[in-house]
């Protein structure tokens, strides 16, 4: 679903195996590359729900069905998706594996 190269893509499903800590929700990905890991929630949240999604679903799953148009809306808004840079960017919400460029 969606696509790579700059595209919010809602719905991830990384699993590697092993001991790993809780992986970051879809919505932790949508970040501002001024501010990644330290966009803010807030903000983010106001903006996802004017581009379609429903507040509160963090696995964007409100969008699945017009995720391209909330891919567009959310590039107008300024935001990347660090998921197309890297689906192990952000490491999981675990703190000893957390890479600190995702937040909710």
């Amino acid at each position: 679903m969606g696509c790579n190269g700059g595209c919010i893509s809602p719905i991830r499903a990384v699993s590697c195996g092993g001991p790993y800590g809780e992986t970051w929700p879809s919505i932790a990905y949508i970040q501002k590359p001024e501010t990644i890991g330290h966009t803010n929630s807030e903000q983010r949240w106001r903006d996802a729900v004017a581009c379609g999604a429903e507040y509160g679903d963090v696995e964007l799953r409100s969008v699945m069905h017009k995720s391209e148009a909330f891919d567009v809306c959310m590039t107008q808004k300024g935001y990347i998706d660090i998921f197309s840079i890297d689906s192990l960017y952000c490491g999981s919400q675990d703190p000893k594996e957390d890479t600190g460029k995702c937040n909710l």
